[in-house]
This record gives structure tokens, sequence and C-alpha cells, in this order.
């Protein structure tokens, strides 16, 4: 209502319309086969906002397969942009393929054949693994047939047409209604088929399953499933042989019962063969998966080598292990000296974090009883 006020003020004045209440009570008794609604007023049956809009789409857009935000907010001028935007965006009758440009549903072109391929090939990918990737559907001609679309709007357009109704979208993995998937697994059974696998690579498969990258889970992943050789390359347990006691024995040598940073590791000498040269990246799987006295702890998984080796026995929260850090370090407890020393050995990724005024009081009090 408010659009036509504005529009046609000056008329409206003239005729002693003030308001778009006095508009709609007007409009009630000259035109009762309107329909008058909170902020709408349209011919016909009763009809939320939403379906309002969207019919007022499909009308002026009749016999386009194509329809433009843009042209549509100049065809509707009563109609305001922002809900010419939102009703497109949600709507299930209009596919975005590109900024302010949509692919109307009703000009979709699909065959039979092409929907019972699509669903039977779902199913059995379900059954199978328990989820499909709406990248591998048998698309067939469809790809040809509604050339407009972007690849993204395909995608969207054969869900909504032939598996909403039985699938759930999750960036693009498909899973019947009512199940969860979890990404971490799905990229953990990918890992495990791997000889060799690369940072890059498993980041890459996030973002085929589910459309996005997600370095952290795919940090886990990795780890969980594979050992970390460099900044780069993890491979499988099959190609490297550790030997558990006698690197723990000389970690004992190095740690003692305590905890250190990764990088206060400084020589690799006392370590024995394994098949892979040894470096930080590997005691960091070691501690992770294999040691009988040590676990790796970090606070985010990185590239940098910045965590803690810790006996398994210690029941210390990272946290507390950087305020004793601090209290035994040899720098001023300050902000600047202890967030320089965390970060050049390798403790903390960052030199200044919000928590890092609390670790410093609580590292005082700890020097302080000695």
């Amino acid at each position: 209502m408010e659009p036509f006020v504005d529009r046609n003020s000056e008329w409206l004045e003239e005729h002693h319309i003030l308001s778009a209440e006095i508009v709609k009570e007007v409009i009630k008794k000259r035109r009762p086969d309107l329909y008058c609604g909170q902020n709408i007023i349209t011919t016909g049956k009763k009809e939320t906002e939403f379906e309002a809009v969207v019919s007022e789409i499909h009308r002026v857009s009749e016999g386009k397969n194509i329809i433009w935000s843009t042209d549509l907010c100049e065809q509707l001028p009563y109609v305001p942009s922002n809900k010419i935007a939102w009703s497109l965006s949600v709507s299930d009758d209009f596919v975005w393929i590109s900024e302010g440009k949509y692919f109307v549903m009703n000009h979709f072109i699909i065959n039979d054949e092409e929907e019972t391929a699509i669903r039977d090939y779902v199913a059995s990918e379900c059954h199978r693994k328990g989820y499909a990737s709406i990248t591998d559907l048998p698309f067939g001609s469809i790809p040809e047939q509604n050339y407009e679309l972007s690849i993204t709007g395909l995608y969207s357009a054969v869900y909504i047409a032939v598996l909403k109704q039985q699938y759930k979208l999750n960036g693009k993995i498909l899973t019947c209604d009512g199940s969860n998937i979890d990404i971490v697994l799905l990229l953990k059974n990918y890992c495990q088929e791997k000889i060799s696998c690369s940072l890059t690579d498993i980041i890459n498969k996030a973002i085929e399953l589910v459309g996005a990258p997600n370095r952290q889970n795919s940090f886990v992943a990795l780890y969980d499933t594979m050992i970390r050789v460099d900044k780069e390359y993890f491979v499988s347990d099959s190609q490297i042989q550790f030997d558990v006691d006698r690197i723990d024995c000389v970690l004992h040598g190095i740690i003692g019962n305590r905890f250190a940073a990764i990088k206060s590791i400084t020589t690799f000498a006392l370590f024995p063969p394994c098949g892979h040269s040894w470096n930080h990246y590997l005691l960091e799987s070691f501690c992770y998966r294999f040691s009988k006295k040590y676990k790796l702890c970090v606070l985010n998984y990185n590239d940098k080598n910045v965590g803690i080796i810790a006996t398994n026995s210690t029941d210390f929260s990272y946290t507390d292990m950087l305020c004793e850090t601090a209290a035994k370090a040899n720098v001023p407890l300050t902000t600047e000296a202890v967030g320089q020393y965390f970060f050049e050995n390798g403790f903390t990724a960052k030199r200044k974090f919000s928590s890092l005024p609390e670790i410093i009081e609580k590292a005082i009090t700890l020097r302080e009883e000695g």
C-alpha cells in the first residue's frame, strides 16, 4: 500500500484521502471484489503477501524463460523492490542464475526417462553409502535443453523438479529426508581410499560435497585417518612405520613428564627411522594418533607447527599450559612481551588474542607463588 500512496500522493490529497488506511476503506466500499490484506490489495481470492508477489511476477513475465529483478521492479512499481528480491530468492518457482537473473521453473524441460534415471541413481547411492552428490547425477540432455541455466542453477532446478519431495540438499549432498550427514565422516571415507592426499585435495573435496571450504573439518579428517609428512601432504598409515616405544623414549628425554611446544624439538637425530624424513609435521601425527605416552594439543589445526606436546596424564587445558609457560619464561609479564614469546616459540599463531590478559594475570600469580 505505501508505494501506491507515495506515488499518487498529490491526487489522493486532492480527494482528501490522506492515509493508506483511508485508501483501503475506499477500495473496500467501491470494489468489494478486491481482497484487502494488511499490506496488499489483490484481485481474486485471499492471498498472503508472498503469494501475491509471486503471482504478480508470473503475470508480468508470462512466456519468459529468464527474468531480471531490475525489469520486475520497473513493471511492478507498487511492489517494494526488497519484496520482489526476497520472493525470487525463496520461491521454488524461480532459480537463481546470476546477480539479478532468474530462470522461471515453468519452462524447465526434463523428460520422464531422465526423471526416473535421476531418482533411481539417488536412491541407489543413498542406500549404498547414505548420501548422493548432486554433481554426479545422470543429467542426460537436461543441460542442453535448459541451456540458460548456470551449473548451480541446473542443480537447483533438478532438485526442485525431481528430488525435493523426498531428499534434503545440504550444499551439494543429497540425503534421505530426516537423515543427517557428517561432512567429516565423508571426508574421512575419502581419505581412507588414498595412499597420499594433499590438504588442497581434501579442501576441494569439501567444496565439492557441501559447496564451501572448511579447513578445520579437512584437517580433522586428515589427522584422524592419515599421517602428515609436510606442510601440504599426508600419507596412509601403510607408508610409515613408527617404532612407538623408542620414539616415546626419545620424547621423554626431551619433554619429561610435562609438556613442551612442538617447535621446542630442535633436532630429530635421535628419532628412529620410520620410512620418511622426520620433521615437526610428522611428529604432530605421531603424537596425535600413535604415541602411548604423549598427545598433541592445538587450539586449531594449522600449517605452522603451532601447538603443544603433553603427556597423556596431564589434565591441564591449553590455557593452563600457557599460564605456566608465561610464568616460567624469562620475560616481563606484559601483553607485548608474553604475546611475542608465545608466537616466537610456537605456542600461539598470533601475538595478540582475546584471552592473553587473563593468561598474564594468572601467570603473575603463579610467578609470585614461586
